[in-house]
Formats: C-alpha cells, structure tokens, sequence
C-alpha cells in the first residue's frame, strides 16, 4: 500500500522503502528540496551568519574595523541554495532509484474526478498539474 509522508520524515523513510526494493518517488510543487532549502531555514542561516560572526569577530583583541560585503553575502547565500536550481537534487534521487516528479500529489481513487488538470496515476497517487 501506497503511504503519503512530507518533510525529513519522507527522506528517511523513502530511503528505507528503496532499500527493500520498494518504489519511491518525491512530488514537489516547485523545487525538489522544498521550502526549508530554498527560501526558508538555509537562505535566512546564510543571510544571518556573516554579521554574527562579525559581531563576535569585533570582540577579539586586534582585527580592527571589520566590514561587510553584502554582497558577498547575497552570492554566498545564492551558492547556498544552489541558485534556485535543483538539478543536482532530482539526479541524486533518481541516483538512488527514486523517482523525482514536478507537479502536485493528491491522493484518490482512480474514478476521481479533478477537472481542468492534466493528470496520471503513480502508484496510488494522482498526479495533477496545473
């Protein structure tokens, strides 16, 4: 039977259902990685960090008058979340025999009805884009 899982949760247990030789595949909206990747927990990380560390960096005996280049900053962040790319992402899933798709999951019943969206099966789930 088919299961739905999102998050760190899904990772860990997709990497358990390939092992056993089960079929895996992530569904994602946008960019495979989803929201803490690319706009949420590493971009903020990476836009925070450099001032911290200035900040402390201040407080030791001898660097002087410390700067910032923000942008700097800005590139090191974009370097961080691979420049809005996921390229290297779906290579690494399919890599590990699971299946990388675009698009939105809904879970149904093959004689549901979602008119206006293309649509296919996977497994159990219902596939739709917009």
């Amino acid at each position: 039977m088919a299961r739905y899982v999102e998050g760190f949760v899904a990772v860990a247990r997709g990497r358990q259902k390939v092992a056993v030789g089960k079929k895996v595949a992530v569904v994602e909206r946008e960019l495979i990685g989803g929201e803490c990747a690319y706009w949420a927990c590493i971009p903020s990380k990476t836009l925070l960090r450099p001032p911290e560390a200035r900040s402390e960096a201040s407080r030791a005996f001898g660097p002087g008058t410390l700067t910032l280049d923000l942008e700097e900053v800005f590139d090191y962040r974009d370097s961080m979340i691979r420049n809005l790319g996921d390229s290297d992402q779906v290579i690494t899933y399919e890599e590990k025999d699971a299946t990388a798709i675009k698009g939105d999951a809904v879970r149904g019943r093959r004689d549901g009805l979602l008119p206006g969206l293309r649509r296919r099966w996977w497994g159990e789930y219902f596939l739709c884009d917009d």
